[in-house]
C-alpha cells in the first residue's frame, strides 16, 4: 500500500491506516502516518490478506483512517497493490 501525505502538525502515532478482513478483524500492521510537519511525502506498508472464506482470488476487505490524536494532514492517492502471485500460493489447495 501506498499513499502520499503532508502534515501541518501531526503529533506521534495520530493517524494510521488500518485494513480490516470481511470478518472485522484488523489485518497487521498498520501504516502510521509520520509526526511532524512536512511537504508531501510518500509513505508505504505491506500486509499480507488473509484468504477469504469463499476462497476467492480476491478477499473482501475494508481500509479505515484513524485519528487518534491532535493532527492535521492531508492524504492523497491511496493505492494498493498486489505483490504475490494468487497462482502459485493458491490454486491447487484443495
Amino acid at each position: 500500500m501506498t499513499l502520499w501525505a503532508r502534515s501541518v502538525q501531526t503529533a506521534r502515532d495520530a493517524v494510521f491506516l488500518c485494513v480490516v478482513d470481511e470478518d472485522d478483524d484488523p489485518v497487521v500492521p498498520l501504516i502510521s502516518i509520520p509526526a511532524g510537519q512536512y511537504d508531501w511525502k510518500k509513505i508505504s506498508g505491506t500486509f499480507t490478506v488473509p484468504k477469504s472464506r469463499r476462497r476467492e482470488p480476491l478477499s473482501p476487505m475494508n481500509l479505515f483512517l484513524i485519528s487518534s490524536g491532535v493532527a492535521n494532514v492531508l492524504i492523497d492517492d491511496i493505492a494498493i497493490t498486489r505483490t504475490g502471485d494468487f497462482a502459485e500460493s493458491e490454486a491447487d489447495t484443495p
